[in-house]
């Protein structure tokens, strides 16, 4: 199992959350159990749970994404 952080631009911008003015997507860092990472996306679970399930899991296209660093 390998915990990684995934550096990517992210494609939804709550103005709200950001304050007004703010125009460009921002640049995150997502943390996870690295579930699967190919040519298309990267996917990552925040909860691992009994039995090898998961919860809580992000899948990030891989044209977003910048690096990809294990932890």
């Amino acid at each position: 199992m390998k915990i990684v952080a995934v550096t990517w631009l992210d494609a939804i911008v709550d103005h709200e959350e950001l304050g007004s003015g703010f125009s460009d997507p921002p640049w995150v860092i997502t943390y996870g159990v690295l579930l699967e990472e190919n040519e298309l996306f990267v996917r990552v679970a925040a909860e691992v749970l009994e039995g090898g399930k998961y919860r809580c899991t992000t899948t990030i296209p891989r044209g977003m994404v910048k690096k990809v660093k294990v932890l």
